[in-house]
């Protein structure tokens, strides 16, 4: 279930970015750094349960691993956009005064 709503995310926000959506998709990578601030973030650590600090590692991982990713996707798709719009606006005219 975990791997299919992450799998999910991964196409969502990459159909976003795709799209030349940036605002959109900087919208749902906020919404999810918030997400992991409010419930992961502000979670005791458990002390005596080796098993469930070894789950809070892996979690930890995972969403480190989510907001990396989407960082990253947003970081190519902005450098596409400026490199396109260069292109798209024509010669760039200095004026000095």
């Amino acid at each position: 279930m975990f791997e299919e709503t992450l799998s999910e995310y991964h196409r969502l926000s990459t159909a976003l970015a795709s799209q030349q959506d940036i605002t959109a998709a900087v919208d749902v990578w906020r919404d999810y750094l918030r997400h992991v601030e409010d419930s992961f973030l502000r979670s005791p650590v458990p002390r005596d349960d080796y098993g469930a600090l070894a789950e809070l590692q892996r979690l930890g991982g995972v969403h480190t691993s989510v907001l990396s990713g989407h960082r990253s996707l947003l970081y190519r798709q902005q450098l596409v956009r400026t490199r396109h719009s260069r292109f798209t606006m024509g010669p760039v005219r200095l004026c000095l005064v």
